[in-house]
């Protein structure tokens, strides 16, 4: 073996033996991955040893003719895999290369990845767990490739969705939200609800799939519950991950870096050269950055999967993956609200003021912090103390976004010329230690046994866990910009803040833990049958779902005073923002000597079991020109909920919620070739979604124990050109009935409190309520791959989305109607207090205008499009240079409505972010090296992309009443700007 060959081995094991050891230490799972390794080491023994190395695996192929994906289009126009798979693998060993060419039975319940070519996949599941080729089976659907992935250089499957058809992905950092925490659901399909990610068909996946394990995912557009059970109206994502591929020794090293400061490396490694065992492990340690100054995502994972083949007909799979994933808590500027906009530019305070407010100066655009607010404020800048603020002025705004750009909303909107600037694009004031810690493992089995007459079992079961923690702040959110305009401090020295811009936060949600398991095992059985004009395949599957949710956070507040809870007792922890993102330290005394620590602030248990039968079949008739698939399924739910009760910092009790539900849903559909070239589709699916009724609704409103959801789509199929053109084009119609929503009723609750009438607020106990809604979607989509030539290859969508609400929020609507009146009365009749109720009643009333009948859903955009293609050059000096490129263009999109009427839309602006890659490939002896560069946001797109609209405040001196209350662009995030990224394999 050569030195330099030799040399590449060890880093390669080296980084893989650290990789792996980081992981096990952070796991729960240590003895079975220690187990795992052992076993991986010992099975590449040969591959290390062997002087022999093959080459590499298909990454991004260089000189493969479009007369390849042709190939693999054709196949898929002219059958329907519906039973046993039955291939011809020459499988080499180590004691001889030339042995015969062996039969293989290929599981039926499975998707063979290694048949996809280019951009173009050949089978999936998806029509009800039997492989069938792609464009045989009725539905929406769409594949990315392991090639198109590379290609775009996926970091995270982020990067991945927002390429799909019909697609609205939060960039990450995700807009808006209160904390980063990793769920897995950053989707919607359509305009409209979506689920998580599944796992190679295993739904119940609670976080992200990271994009080194992934081999290629499929986008399923409309309900699936034929597949998993509960679905929502837009669909959902499955990942298939990589799996050991029998016949080859490799190894790949990856190594990827950003301008921004990611970093990554990579391992995969496959054995396969044995003929009853293959394993590969891949595993990674990525540190992902961006321009938000205090971004990160910091992944270290590792991945095995075994496939064993003991005898004929059988084939045994197993993978377990672990990680640990720390990713900040808050990330945005785009929280960050105005509360600095209404202040005079003039007035300034020595101290503690009167509380009958006589020392207040007239529309000066302060106000005092009262026993009724956060007043015990802590900063290391004002000497690391708890500091009792009651009574100490405050500016306030139009608690509108604060954006970098000062003239962003004059331009729109003169009077808010006084809103303030944030220093910097990228600035962000969270503390520097404010992150959730995620330790997840993932382990799946599957055995499959085929027999000669195509009857086919299978057993399978899966197994997912992931654990949040954060160690301090968690989910508290910095999303303010106040002015401290107090020159001094309550204890009568001098104000080291005066005359700086600050955010604080009190700690609602810190000190959290939230774990999340889910445990699967399904059984499948299909037998196909065989006639004159075609086949007809039966399938049953069984399966038994276990899902369970715990969570624990607690507030950081004063112990000795009562409710720890309540506001005069939480401690508002304060950023400067001229020395931004200090680590939050938690004090445990104030000036007083009172102490403070954690309280509990939630404590809630929750466990589900999903029982479910389902019955299908697969036929392909005439020659495979008509193939049908149908199927049917019940499921029974079963939910039990502890969401134990809290008084003044103690649990007091158990609120016990238990409730069944049961469902039956339906799939059918078809697909007619008449002539090669060109097919006919149609399909109709159905879903369900249990209505976990956990918040209570309004006084005589309730809700359905089950919503449900159906699609209608239809369209044409294409295979042009000799299989140069494939794709879809359709049109779908879907409608979901009886979803119940949880709604934050803080706004409510605030409304009462700042009257002094909590007792009147309806949910005593509950920060958030239930109510109702229908919705509707339609709409045309398109979707195309195409090898004009071939060394081209090109991915296109386009889509026009459309939707529209019925039926909802009945009892906000009524509730509303009832109380408008009583709380203006008093807003009349508290002019100094006015303003804070009003900010809650325009946000309220604001959010109840959205649920007229007809309206389009926020979010829905008024087209999507994506395109992506590649060239490779194929000979002279640019031979295996690649150069390629696309771009992901957004029409303007509904982000809420003018104050009163749901119909005149606001809408965001239309834009397009564009991105180039270039690539070469090439050999040092028998090692291939692959170097990538891609550059994303290539013109530089920096405007904000608003997903909210929010409603300028009364109180201000420069609003005319004209402009007073009226709803503008809120909640925004940048796209990345330029940037360049590089990357490079190594493959021996």
């Amino acid at each position: 073996m050569p030195t330099y060959l030799r040399t590449t081995l060890r880093i390669a094991l080296r980084t893989t033996f650290r990789i792996v050891l980081r992981a096990t230490l952070a796991s729960r799972l240590a003895p079975t991955v220690f187990a795992l390794a052992a076993l991986a080491a010992f099975a590449c023994g040969p591959l290390v040893c062997s002087a022999q190395v093959a080459p590499a695996r298909n990454t991004a192929p260089l000189n493969e003719t479009a007369d390849s994906q042709g190939a693999a289009a054709a196949t898929a126009i002219g059958s329907v895999t519906t039973a046993s798979v039955t291939t011809t693998a020459a499988v080499a060993t180590d004691d001889d290369e030339n042995e015969e060419e062996e039969i293989i039975v290929m599981s039926p319940f499975s998707v063979n990845a290694e048949k996809d070519r280019g951009y173009l996949a050949a089978d999936t599941l998806t029509g009800g767990r039997m492989a069938t080729n792609l464009l045989t089976t009725p539905g929406d659907i769409s594949v990315q490739t392991r090639e198109f992935l590379n290609d775009i250089a996926a970091n995270t499957l982020t990067d991945a969705y927002k390429w799909m058809p019909n697609a609205t992905v939060a960039d990450p950092p995700g807009p808006g939200t209160g904390s980063n925490m990793d769920t897995g659901q950053t989707f919607s399909f359509r305009g409209l609800p979506s689920g998580g990610n599944a796992r190679n068909y295993f739904a119940g996946y609670n976080f992200s799939v990271n994009d080194f394990v992934v081999e290629r995912i499929e986008q399923i557009r409309g309900p699936t519950s034929i597949l998993y059970g509960q679905s929502w109206s837009g669909g959902a994502v499955n990942i298939v991950t990589k799996r050991p591929i029998f016949g080859k020794n490799d190894i790949r090293l990856g190594i990827k870096g950003d301008a921004e400061g990611t970093q990554g490396v990579s391992v995969d490694a496959n054995y396969g050269r044995s003929k009853y065992l293959a394993l590969r492990v891949n595993a990674t340690d990525q540190r992902l950055r961006n321009w938000v100054s205090t971004y990160f995502d910091d992944l270290t994972a590792v991945d095995l999967a075994v496939t064993a083949r003991p005898w004929k007909g059988a084939e045994i799979r197993i993978e377990g993956e672990i990680g640990v994933r720390e990713m900040t808590g808050q990330p945005g500027p785009f929280v960050l609200m105005d509360a600095v906009s209404a202040w005079d530019g003039r007035t300034i305070y020595e101290g503690r003021q009167a509380e009958d407010y006589s020392t207040l100066v007239p529309d000066s655009g302060t106000s005092l912090l009262q026993p009724a607010q956060a007043h015990m404020i802590y900063s290391p800048v004002l000497g690391g103390k708890v500091l009792d603020f009651t009574y100490f002025a405050t500016t306030y705004g139009t608690g509108m976004s604060v954006v970098d750009r000062s003239n962003y909303y004059s331009a729109k909107m003169p009077v808010l010329m006084h809103m303030p600037d944030l220093p910097t694009k990228g600035f962000s004031a969270q503390p520097a230690n404010n992150k959730f810690v995620n330790h997840y493992s993932s382990l799946q089995a599957f055995w499959s046994q085929t027999w000669d007459s195509g009857l086919a079992l299978e057993l399978s079961a899966s197994f997912n866990e992931i654990i949040r923690t954060t160690p301090n702040a968690g989910q508290s959110l910095w999303g303010n910009m106040k002015l401290d305009i107090n020159r001094h401090l309550p204890d009568g020295s001098n104000n080291p803040g005066f005359m700086k811009y600050y955010s604080d936060s009190t700690i609602e949600g810190g000190n959290l833990r939230n774990s999340q398991t889910d445990s699967q095992i399904r059984l499948n059985a299909l037998y196909p049958l065989t006639f004159g004009w075609g086949t007809q395949t039966f399938a049953l599957m069984l399966q038994n779902d276990l899902q369970g949710y715990h969570w624990r956070a607690h507030a950081y507040a004063r112990l000795n005073n009562g409710n720890p809870y309540s506001t005069a007792n939480l401690v508002s922890f304060r950023q400067y923002w001229d020395n931004p993102n200090l680590p939050l330290v938690l004090p445990a005394t104030d000036v007083e000597g009172n102490p403070y620590g954690w309280s509990p602030s939630a404590d809630r248990d929750q466990s589900s079991q999903l029982q479910s039968i389902q019955i299908g079949t697969v036929g392909a008739y005439f020659e495979n020109k008509l193939n049908l698939i149908a199927g049917a399924r019940r499921d029974i739910f079963f939910y039990h909920e502890n969401n134990h009760a809290i008084t003044d910092g103690v649990l007091t009790g158990d609120r016990i919620n238990n409730y069944s539900r049961n469902a039956n849903t339906a799939s059918i559909g078809a697909t007619w070739f008449p002539i090669k070239d060109l097919g006919a589709l149609v399909n109709y699916s159905s879903g369900f979604q249990t209505n976990a009724i956990t918040y209570p609704f309004f006084p005589g409103f309730t809700g359905a124990g089950v919503g449900t959801n159906n699609v209608l789509s239809f369209g044409l199929r294409l295979n042009l050109f000799k299989s140069k053109v494939v794709g879809s084009i359709g049109y779908y119609s879907s409608k979901e009935k009886g979803r119940v929503q949880r709604y934050d009723s803080l706004n409510i609750r605030a409304i009462w409190e700042n009257m002094g009438a909590l007792e009147k607020y309806p949910f005593q106990g509950y920060t958030a309520y239930s109510d109702t809604f229908d919705q509707e979607g339609s709409g045309f989509e398109v979707d195309i791959i195409a090898n004009p030539t071939k060394n081209f290859r090109l991915t296109a969508n386009f889509s026009i989305p459309r939707t529209k609400q019925a039926n909802s929020m009945p009892g906000s609507r009524a509730y509303l109607a009832e109380h408008e009146p009583e709380w203006r009365a008093w807003m009349a009749a508290n002019p100094n207090d006015a303003w804070r109720v009003e900010q809650q009643l325009s946000s309220w009333i604001n959010t109840v205008s959205d649920s007229i009948d007809g309206r389009t859903l926020n979010g829905t955009f008024d087209y999507r499009a994506n395109f992506y293609g590649v060239y490779t050059f194929p000979k002279g000096i640019l031979k295996n240079f690649r150069i390629g490129g696309g771009g992901n263009l957004y029409g303007r999109r509904v982000i809420g409505n003018v104050l009163g009427n749901g119909k005149d839309y606001i809408k965001a602006d239309a834009y397009a972010v564009y991105t180039l890659m270039t690539s070469y490939a090439f050999k040092l002896g028998r090692t291939s090296v692959y170097i990538q560069v891609n550059i994303d946001n290539l013109f530089n797109y920096d405007k904000p992309v608003f997903n909210n609209v929010q409603l300028t405040g009364g109180r201000t001196p420069w609003n005319t009443p004209e402009t007073a209350n009226t709803a503008y662009p809120f909640g925004y995030y940048y796209n990345n700007p330029r940037m360049l990224r590089l990357g490079m394999t190594v493959s021996f």
